[in-house]
């Protein structure tokens, strides 16, 4: 058993130590100025999506049938939760007087906590486990004990056994499966430990049990159990965000009284009847990710790499080092996703379709996704080499000078600033163009020179404008199709000087972003080209060799410093000038390039076959059938 573990409010790892001093001033509770926040994604996941355990294969067809059935009027009621408690109630065997809807089964354990826990109570968690209890153990100023999981990350049932004979915990809460281990435990063994300690209460977190086989429902159930399920990993509803939990009756009516009387919203009800109704759906399903773990593992295991045992729908993968890089940073070069358990030195892997299944394994072997060797990765600089910016940089540039200095900016005078380097960011260029055109004539138009900061607000309120302004007449350079061309070849990033929020907005307009593996903003990097840094970042998350695209001066010089060759393209800068910066060949526009870069690819990619790895667990048809996860 671990040692005991303190309150909330002392030193525990969750504890944010960077708050600043004044929020100690801010009218919320010591406990929850004392938490770390939970961040979820906030921003679009792009590329292979096997960081938070959800299906990738999707939900049933009948549950979009559902939805797409609803009209205006079921949006504008409250929900009925009649049918959906009688749904779940026969499908699992139960009294629907024991089942209560939750919005997720986070919901459901904030429910228990707040009917059942007070301040001062012990709760007894098991390391490593799901962050969220803690959280929800912290709001109740619940007293935290601890007990580690074994070195294999073997239920520790002895030491578990132990902890709640000496501590008497008030709540004791355990997955089964366990995340992020995937170890399990008997229903039998669970329903032995509540017997045997009466006056705590337990929580059985079953989130992954459809894919273990192993579930407490259909068991009898003492008065000190609550079980919790969620429709998100198995049945794909994770974005309708529906779970139930399950108590005895009595006990039920009194949970009732802390929960939200409308939790669960009209389209997770819909769904949810449909999902539980389509049983052929959830058993294709779960097989499919049972014999996707199975092969997996057994892959990952003859390339040298340990995984742990799992009976959820992911592995913990060690996350050892594959020559001079790490698996982590193997798969992410790649555009897959996964979680880094920094702590424990693994990484968890969701099981997803047979085809993302083999894209890890075609990243581990340093191959593409037609298995022939990696040709690297192509790094692309955004403004003048992807994106036409002459009517909308340009122009916000013009039209900062004039509103200053009363003078007109031609094309030419810009691109003689942008030749001489030094000019990647148009602020700087703005500045520089004002600060020569400062004259006795000007000074009748503003009397003293204005600082950066006026410069940048009017750049931006010309260009940005909370998106409508310049921003908008941009064109793309690069058809999608060249882009993707491309990408079954090469890795691409993107290593640009604008800020994340531009960047984004026009990757999402022309729908290129999920086509970059890595992307490299303003924010990323203190020092802007001609520093390497940039690069650098974009170059230690992809495989190489690499190879850097860009339109000006300054795009030359980064690679040179970084030591790698750079394409320049003629756009903003004349080639002579390129070359002397350092371009290994100049190109007029992305799509020549494209056309010169596809021909060579196919001309020297070889054919080999993959190495000759032990057979699937299931037949070889269904490992291409299926399509992946963009």
């Amino acid at each position: 058993m671990s040692d005991p573990a303190p309150t909330c409010t002392a030193g525990m790892p969750w504890q944010d130590r960077s708050r600043p001093a004044e929020a100690r001033s801010l009218p919320v509770r010591a406990c929850v100025r004392a938490m770390r926040a939970y961040e979820p994604p906030l921003e679009e996941r792009t590329g292979i999506r096997l960081d938070f355990n959800e299906n990738t294969r999707g939900c049933s067809p009948t549950v979009l049938a559902a939805i797409r059935s609803m009209d205006g009027r079921d949006i504008a009621q409250y929900p009925s939760y009649r049918a959906l408690l009688t749904t779940i109630s026969r499908t699992h065997g139960l009294d629907i007087a024991s089942v209560l809807l939750t919005n997720g089964a986070d919901d459901a354990l904030r429910v228990i906590m707040d009917a059942c826990v007070s301040a001062g109570d012990t709760i007894l968690l098991l390391s490593p486990s799901f962050s969220v209890y803690q959280t929800y153990a912290s709001l109740r100023e619940a007293v935290v004990r601890w007990v580690p999981y074994e070195d294999s990350f073997a239920f520790p049932f002895t030491s578990l056994q132990d902890a709640l004979r000496s501590q008497s915990p008030r709540l004791c809460i355990i997955a089964n499966p366990n995340n992020p281990t995937g170890t399990t435990i008997t229903p039998q063994a669970l329903l032995g430990l509540t017997a045997a300690n009466p006056a705590t209460l337990f929580i059985i977190d079953e989130a992954y049990a459809d894919f273990s086989g192993q579930t407490c429902l259909s068991l009898p159930r003492p008065e000190n159990m609550f079980i919790i399920r969620s429709l998100s990993k198995s049945y794909g509803l994770a974005g309708l965000r529906l779970g139930f939990l399950v108590a005895a009756p009595a006990i039920a009516t009194q949970l009732r009284k802390a929960a939200s009387p409308y939790a669960v919203n009209v389209m997770a009800v819909k769904a949810g009847i449909a999902a539980l109704e389509d049983r052929q759906y959830l058993r294709s399903s779960v097989k499919e990710v049972i014999e996707n773990r199975s092969w997996l593992r057994a892959q990952l295991g003859v390339r040298g790499i340990h995984s742990y045992p799992s009976e959820a729908n992911f592995l913990l993968v060690s996350n050892s080092a594959i020559g001079r890089r790490r698996v982590s940073d193997i798969l992410s070069s790649r555009g897959i996703r996964t979680r880094r358990f920094p702590e424990l030195g693994c990484i968890r892997v969701t099981i997803g379709t047979a085809q993302e299944c083999e894209m890890i394994c075609l990243a581990l072997d340093g191959r593409d996704s037609r298995g022939a060797p990696d040709a690297g990765t192509l790094l692309f600089d955004l403004d003048g080499t992807l994106i036409d910016i002459s009517a909308s940089y340009w122009e916000a540039i013009r039209q900062t000078v004039t509103q200053f200095t009363g003078r007109i900016v031609s094309d030419d005078e810009i691109t003689v600033y942008k030749s001489k380097g030094g000019m990647n960011n148009e602020w700087d260029l703005t500045q520089t163009i004002l600060s020569n055109s400062w004259t006795d004539a000007t000074r009748r138009i503003t009397r003293t020179p204005p600082s950066r900061e006026t410069i940048i607000a009017a750049f931006q309120q010309a260009y940005w404008d909370d998106g409508r302004g310049l921003i908008l007449q941009e064109k793309l350079l690069a058809p999608i199709a060249l882009l993707s061309s491309l990408r079954t070849y090469f890795r691409l990033g993107l290593v640009t000087g604008r800020p994340r929020r531009e960047t984004s907005f026009t990757l999402r307009r022309f729908g290129i972003q999920e086509l970059f593996s890595t992307i490299i903003c303003m924010e990323e990097c203190a020092r802007q080209k001609p520093d390497p840094c940039g690069l650098r970042q974009a170059m230690s998350a992809t495989p190489g060799p690499w190879r850097y695209i860009g339109d000006c001066v300054d795009d030359m010089r980064a690679a040179a410093r970084a030591g790698i060759p750079c394409i320049g393209i003629t756009t903003a800068t004349r080639a002579q000038a390129l070359r002397f910066a350092g371009a290994a060949a100049t190109y007029p526009s992305v799509i020549a390039l494209g056309k010169d870069l596809m021909e060579l690819v196919e001309l020297r990619q070889c054919r080999t076959p993959l190495p000759s790895y032990p057979p699937a667990t299931r037949p070889a048809s269904k490992r291409t059938a299926r399509g992946s996860t963009p």
